[in-house]
This record gives structure tokens, sequence and C-alpha cells, in this order.
């Protein structure tokens, strides 16, 4: 599993920072600063997490969550890692006409959201420039629980980098779609660890 919480100076530096934004803001601040002020990286990653859903027996009471992290190393310093992690929301929570239809969405930053499962791919600058369009883009996307989701974020991204296999059909879970992504790209997924992390 690709751990989470960051021990690099930088990082905790970064989420001091965060802290103090709203998300617009620190949207901004991570694509501009931490990013996009590093046009020619060494290495860098897409990360894939995922957080089981509960069930109290009866009912179900959430489905879960699925989000992404994007690490990039500093060209400048290899040894520290840039990072970002964001999921895809209901703007204003679950409304009742997003069962059914649209309500706002929004990108969330998930540094801190918790998770079960995840693993990395290392991936091409382009790709993680798209990635980073991507996340802008759909911090404007209309939610919907059936047709427009966390899931559908994760999707849109794989589906237009090339390598990943993208698992098809329909899922309600995000914990079943990150287990079978896992399953058809475990050829490519990233097998070391990262030396300035006790979890990604």
């Amino acid at each position: 599993m690709i751990e989470k919480s960051l021990t690099n100076k930088a990082l905790e530096l970064l989420r001091r920072k965060m802290r103090r934004m709203k998300y617009g803001t620190g949207l901004i601040f991570l694509v501009s600063f931490l990013f996009l002020s590093n046009p020619l990286p060494a290495k860098q990653w897409l990360i894939f997490y995922a957080k089981e859903g509960f069930f109290n027996g009866v009912i179900r009471q959430s489905f879960g969550h699925l989000f992404i992290g994007l690490v990039q190393e500093d060209p400048d310093e290899p040894k520290n890692l840039l990072a970002g992690f964001w999921g895809y929301y209901p703007k204003d929570g679950i409304k009742p006409e997003g069962w059914w239809g649209y309500m706002d969405g929004s990108i969330r930053n998930d540094f801190a959201a918790d998770y079960q499962h995840s693993f990395a791919i290392e991936i091409a600058p382009r790709d993680f420039d798209y990635c980073l369009q991507q996340v802008k883009e759909w911090n404007h996307k209309p939610y919907s629980l059936r047709m427009r989701n966390c899931i559908s974020f994760v999707r849109t991204l794989i589906k237009n980098i090339p390598g990943i296999a993208a698992p098809k059909g329909f899922y309600i879970l995000p914990s079943a779609f990150i287990r079978d992504l896992q399953d058809m790209n475990r050829s490519i997924a990233y097998k070391g660890h990262f030396e300035h992390y006790n979890s990604l």
C-alpha cells in the first residue's frame, strides 16, 4: 500500500499553508507553485486511493470514495517530493436531485482523506500535466451519484493515459473499482517506496 502522511519538511510547510487557505486558493497554489514551477521533473506518479463504504448490516450508509494523488520529484533535489491530493465531490453534500439528476460538484483537497486501498503508477510529464488540467476542469462539472461521480473523475484520467488498462462496466463501490484497476495494471504498478513519505 502507498501511504500518505508526509515527513518531508517542504511538504510539512505546504500542509501548514494549505490549512490557512480556502480550497480554491490552495488549488491554485499547488498547481502554479508546486507543479508548473517545475516543468522538467525527473519522475512523477499518479496514485489511486479508495475509502471503503460503510454498511450497518441493514442498509448501506456510504459507498466510499475514490481520489488521486500526484507526486513529482523536485528537479533541483530529486529526493524531495512535491505532492497534491484531490477528489471529486458534491459541492454542498448529497441532495435529492443528485440521485437521478445533477447537482453542483467540486474538486476538494484530499490531503487528509482516509483510505484503505492504494497503488501508484509512474506516468510521463505530458500525462502529469493532463491530470492537473483535469483537476481544474472537474472543479466546475455538475455531480451525479449515478452518472458523474468520484469514479467517473478517475475514469476520465486513466482512459487518456497510454498504457493504463481501465475497468469497464458500472461500478457502485470505489473499493471494487480500485481493486479491479490494480489487478489489471499489476505489471506497471510502482513497486518502489517514497522515502520521504510515511504515507501518500
